[in-house]
């Protein structure tokens, strides 16, 4: 069967990657081994780009350095989103932004 998976980036990340020895995660290797019995067609990965802080200040460098290994596989596009602050509720929104293919 013909599958397409979309992922949210930072879910994953920091629901089964953070705190592990698994920062770089073969996304397309990961899906082959959880559909064995599918064909991978197309891989989505949603992300907002993180900003660096004062006790992590390379946070961005890496996510860049993980977001240009993603465009090595042919099969891995990514939606890219800013944050921004719900006018009238002060809350942060993520919104779709610079929408390009890996």
């Amino acid at each position: 069967m013909k599958t397409n998976v979309y992922i949210d980036g930072l879910n994953l990340y920091y629901r089964a990657v953070q705190g592990t020895q698994y920062k770089w995660l073969d996304i397309d290797a990961l899906l082959k081994k959880m559909f064995p019995r599918n064909t991978i067609y197309k891989i989505k990965y949603f992300t907002s780009l993180v900003s660096s802080r004062p006790n992590d200040p390379g946070k961005p460098i890496r996510q860049q350095i993980y977001l240009r290994a993603l465009r090595t596989f042919p099969n891995i596009g990514q939606r890219p989103r800013q944050s921004r602050s719900c006018p009238g509720t002060g809350r942060n929104q993520a919104i779709e932004r610079n929408c390009r293919q890996l």
